[in-house]
């Protein structure tokens, strides 16, 4: 999906790339009007990866903390929560992800 924005000088596309067991990509392309020039643009997508909570794209140690601090309503959460890095797909992020993070990275 693309949404199209135009200024008095530029044009700006806004790109929204979904696809099923990928993380959606979402980007924006500015470009000046009068110049005309074509513009190419590969989008990237990243497969999810099941009990990554932070999206870098590695299941470990950090994820674990996230989904421990998650379970206990710490006051420290992580800033960002993704849907996606849930393992069970119970809708919720708690010791489940957090057992199969402890038990992805022991393999």
């Amino acid at each position: 999906m693309f949404l199209l924005y135009k200024d008095k000088d530029n044009y700006t596309f806004r790109i929204t790339a979904e696809a099923e067991g990928y993380v959606v990509f979402e980007t924006s392309l500015t470009f000046e009007a009068q110049t005309g020039s074509l513009i190419t643009f590969d989008i990237p997508m990243t497969p999810l990866v099941r009990g990554d909570l932070n999206r870098d794209g590695i299941v470990n140690l950090r994820d674990a903390i996230s989904a421990l601090q998650i379970m206990s309503n710490s006051s420290v959460l992580p800033s960002v929560i993704y849907k996606d890095a849930d393992v069970n797909d119970d809708n919720r992020l708690g010791s489940e992800e957090a057992i199969y993070i402890l038990r992805s990275m022991s393999r």
